[in-house]
């Protein structure tokens, strides 16, 4: 299975609060905000060289900074990832998700609030909370947790909704593969193993082989079947 993915996670729910009339919770400031994310940025360039602690100090003085912030839990879980912490890692992760479903229905409770003080004819805000969805990077992590605690369920549905989300996210589809055939889902392991190698993925081959002989292994079972 492939090690999460190391990037600037695009956290715009929380930007756009910081560009708005809306507050996150705790009356957190626009400056704020800038910091808890130049601080994440930082923090991912030592996990991108991995410099555990020194991201580590980073992501945890961007949640000082802005409590909850996304980008710094979900980098924690990364950083817990990398130390074979899996439940740490899990906890991160879910408070990185929860944050954000937490900021889009505080912008909408927001919005509907503006409405009935200042109604505007005609003139209808977006509401964050259409359409929301975890966003796939989230649920990738998510999954990658699940599936190191051996809570596969779990991992599958993590990893479906990431692949639902954005069904380019390439790595998701060999995840899922190996998912499938551990848990005995020959099918759906090569039909994602396919998508995966479509997507460029370089699939590892050993796989692959260990994968087609448990599809075949049925067929040559029936083939010297005496009766």
């Amino acid at each position: 299975m492939a090690r999460p993915v190391v990037a600037k996670f695009a956290v715009s729910l929380w930007l756009a609060l910081a560009a708005s009339a809306v507050t996150p919770a705790g009356g957190v400031t626009p400056q704020a905000l800038a910091r808890a994310a130049a601080l994440s940025a930082r923090a991912f360039a030592h996990l991108a060289a991995d410099a555990l602690q020194d991201a580590s100090a980073e992501f945890e003085e961007a949640l000082h900074a802005v409590p909850g912030y996304p980008d710094a839990e979900l980098g924690l879980g990364h950083v817990a990832m990398r130390r074979a912490s899996f439940e740490s890692a899990l906890h991160h992760y879910l408070a990185a998700r929860d944050a954000l479903l937490a900021a889009a229905l505080r912008a909408h409770d927001e919005i509907a609030r503006r409405a009935v003080l200042a109604p505007r004819r005609g003139i209808a805000e977006p509401d964050p909370l259409d359409g929301f969805r975890v966003p796939a990077k989230v649920s990738f992590a998510l999954g990658s947790a699940y599936f190191r605690l051996g809570r596969d369920l779990e991992a599958a549905e993590a990893w479906e909704l990431c692949a639902r989300t954005d069904p380019k996210f390439a790595i998701v589809f060999n995840d899922l593969a190996v998912l499938y055939y551990r848990m005995g889902r020959l099918r759906e392991a090569e039909a994602n193993l396919v998508r995966a190698e479509d997507l460029g993925v370089h699939v590892d081959p050993r796989f692959k082989n260990d994968l087609a002989r448990a599809m075949n292994a049925p067929r040559e079972a029936a083939l010297h079947d005496p009766s």
